[in-house]
């Protein structure tokens, strides 16, 4: 899939036509390929070995991550889930996703209760499911431009970065600023789009 050059000077325009793509999949088929990319995911070698894991609670027509995160705390490996404090990111571990979560709030998600909550250092993760509108063949993404894990991901030093996304969201290039820090990997629903060398 090619971009247009004048988009790629304007990331509010970008990400505006970003959305409009992924809302065009059709609910049921979104469903559908969430569950393949789920399968992709579950037989990665990366995500079987990880033991404390920051996912997300997926929103609108984002691939659907929550059977992912019920596997997750069945499996009985740590689960952790972010929450937005001002311009933080802050990370918890939760137990019970019926009763640690909030009703959605700031972005539309569903956010794990501190006094419920043990938080996390972002240093102790093995993998970061990462979250982004578009995704290159570099790795590069193009989040929703709060900037929450451009400022997280370079504290979780010896975590696995990796994107799930719909293969209409894997582009030949995104924008990418100095501080950027890509993705290790990123998996579509076609499979691996990009795999990178580098082994925290």
């Amino acid at each position: 899939m090619n971009i247009s050059p004048s988009l790629l000077v304007d990331k509010k325009s970008l990400r505006h036509w970003a959305l409009q793509q992924r809302a065009q999949i059709p609910p049921a088929q979104r469903e559908r390929r969430s569950f393949g990319l789920h399968r992709l995911l579950q037989e990665h070698p990366r995500f079987q070995a990880a033991q404390v894991l920051l996912l997300y609670g997926s929103m609108g027509s984002e691939p659907n991550t929550w059977p992912l995160l019920r596997a997750t705390l069945k499996q009985g490996r740590s689960l952790v889930l972010p929450r937005i404090d001002r311009d933080a990111l802050n990370l918890y571990r939760v137990r019970d996703l019926d009763t640690e979560l909030g009703p959605p709030g700031l972005w539309g998600l569903r956010e794990p209760l501190p006094y419920l909550c043990d938080p996390v250092r972002p240093e102790t993760l093995d993998f970061i499911l990462v979250p982004g509108l578009l995704f290159d063949v570099q790795g590069g993404r193009l989040g929703y431009g709060g900037g929450f894990y451009d400022r997280l991901l370079p504290e979780a030093t010896r975590a696995w970065r990796l994107a799930m996304a719909f293969h209409e969201q894997c582009v030949g290039v995104v924008p990418r600023e100095p501080h950027d820090l890509p993705v290790h990997e990123v998996l579509n629903d076609k499979g691996t789009f990009f795999v990178t060398t580098e082994h925290p």
